[in-house]
């Protein structure tokens, strides 16, 4: 019986994966050059010691079942390596995608030891973490730009699952979820749930944020980043006619956060 309720559930979660809370969207194929292994940061464009920007250090944070190689950090990395600013990549699951927790993925920004204040471009589950680590560390965290972020993200979690298979999850220990980095399968393990429900739902991050966020949006609503940016005098919110990827809404978007992005720059 177990059997096939792990089947019936691997199929419904797949089909879930792609409307997971967190989850950032589809990913380009393969790693673009200057990328390195599993658990080391992934250099695009310019690296950090070669750009014309000295003043601050750009830093993209994906979503869950992402990576590295995202469309939008794609896009980021080459509209910044435009300017003359390099934008480092790290892969927050550092290989290990079953063992995934909110802490081990601020660690991973942790240990990039800024020289220099962090601008911090988060998508999804990384904009959520890109707040977490802002209210944490106010004076490392210069400004960023959040998209459609993963606020209140436990319970939101536990919402679209429902409690049988949020249950069910718990019992088992991991669930199936199609990770569009590695384009198959994977387990995610509970551990995530238990790390997660320990964090503030609304980070309280009072440096410069950008919030850009799908009128559209299903997986993250709308009203979670209106929410945040009620309580929150430094944080602007930005609506765009789209969904929560938001991959067709990027040229709207750079428009909108590429002055923001680059004062830090002083351009």
């Amino acid at each position: 019986m177990l059997r096939c309720c792990r089947k019936s559930l691997f199929g419904a979660l797949r089909a879930y994966s792609r409307q997971a809370p967190g989850h950032s969207g589809a990913l380009r194929h393969g790693v673009q050059p200057g990328g390195s292994a599993f658990g080391r940061t992934f250099y695009f464009g310019v690296r950090p010691s070669e750009s014309h920007s000295t003043m601050s250090r750009f830093v993209y944070l994906h979503g869950f079942a992402s990576g590295p190689a995202s469309r939008k950090a794609s896009f980021f990395r080459e509209r910044l390596a435009g300017r003359g600013v390099a934008l480092e990549i790290p892969d927050l699951a550092e290989g290990n995608f079953r063992g995934l927790t909110i802490t081990a993925q601020l660690q991973v920004i942790e240990r990039l030891e800024p020289e220099n204040a962090l601008v911090l471009i988060g998508s999804s589950m990384g904009g959520y973490l890109a707040a977490l680590y802002a209210a944490a560390h106010p004076d490392r965290v210069k400004r960023m730009v959040l998209l459609a972020p993963a606020f209140n993200f436990y319970q939101r979690w536990a919402e679209t699952l429902g409690p049988e298979k949020f249950a069910l999850w718990r019992e088992q220990g991991e669930i199936p979820v199609f990770h569009y980095g590695a384009e198959r399968p994977e387990g995610i393990g509970y551990q995530l749930m238990e790390d997660a429900h320990v964090y503030p739902a609304y980070p309280d991050a009072t440096q410069p944020c950008l919030i850009c966020h799908g009128s559209q949006d299903s997986v993250v609503p709308l009203a979670f980043s209106q929410q945040f940016a009620d309580t929150h005098s430094s944080a602007r919110l930005v609506r765009f006619e789209s969904g929560h990827e938001l991959t067709d809404v990027l040229e709207a978007i750079w428009e909108a956060s590429a002055d923001f992005l680059l004062e830090a720059t002083g351009q």
